[in-house]
């Protein structure tokens, strides 16, 4: 399955809403679509699906601290998709 439609569409989703640099926003987007590949949250799941070449454990190493960064706010990236939601209600 080609799943470049659907980074596109996290890409524009992220660019309208998430007020972040646009690195900052490739990096969420990578760990967004890691998330869904994979299926789960196990972070060895996870970096199996990430476009890196490198080896396991530096894609592990690269999500865990990709996820504790502090631009992964609620107030960065969680709000402007709830408030966009709820203007739409």
């Amino acid at each position: 399955m080609d799943y470049y439609p659907v980074e596109d569409s996290l890409q524009v989703l992220f660019e309208r809403f998430v007020p972040l640099s646009d690195a900052q926003r490739r990096h969420l987007r990578e760990i967004v679509m890691a998330v869904l590949l994979a299926g789960n949250t196990h972070m060895s799941s996870m970096a199996r699906w990430l476009k890196q070449d490198t080896q396991q454990d530096s894609r592990v190493q690269w999500l865990r601290r990709g996820l504790s960064s502090t631009y992964l706010r609620h107030d960065m990236v969680y709000q402007p998709f709830l408030c966009q939601a709820l203007e739409r209600i």
